[in-house]
């Protein structure tokens, strides 16, 4: 069941990113284009084994693969039936850099790891000013293999800053 305090489910399916799922990051990823619909049908097999239900998550949960171009509405009702209501590019990417910031400061991925992942949302959500640090911190990282550490630590830096101006979930 989802966790109140976290807003993610467990899962045990190791195919899928993580060890917990976060129907968060998947509506964001979803309504960006990064998350790729042939997991959709995984997806919705396991929401009904989580006491989910809705005509959309059987449906999707049926097929044996899916694409953007075809089961695109379907995906988007399964989404609407967890809960998840459709997003704009910049709201999506304002969801994700916030869930991304939060593994940063918490240590679950990465600061490079997290900035590299804002950076692939930043040209998909509008270009927002307020990920612009992780994009140049990133693409510092990759360049300056002397000063990785450092970098390390001004991603976190920005994520902590980001957080603190960011809209709670």
């Amino acid at each position: 069941m989802l966790n109140a305090e976290t807003g993610q489910v467990p899962i045990s399916d190791s195919t899928l990113r993580t060890s917990e799922l976060d129907l968060n990051s998947v509506t964001a990823e979803w309504y960006l284009g990064l998350y790729p619909p042939e997991r959709m049908p995984m997806l919705a097999v396991w929401a009904l084994e989580q006491g989910f239900d809705g005509p959309a998550l059987r449906e999707l949960a049926g097929c044996s693969t899916a694409t953007y171009s075809d089961e695109r509405g379907l995906i988007e009702r399964a989404l609407r039936e967890l809960g998840k209501e459709p997003l704009d590019l910049s709201s999506a990417g304002r969801l994700l850099a916030i869930l991304l910031c939060k593994q940063i400061v918490s240590g679950q991925t990465s600061p490079y790891e997290g900035a590299s992942r804002i950076w692939s949302v930043y040209g998909r959500c509008g270009r927002p000013k307020s990920l612009i640090p992780f994009v140049g911190f990133a693409s510092e990282w990759e360049d300056d293999l002397d000063h990785r550490d450092r970098y390390d630590k001004l991603i976190a830096e920005a994520a902590r800053e980001f957080l603190k101006n960011a809209p709670t979930l």
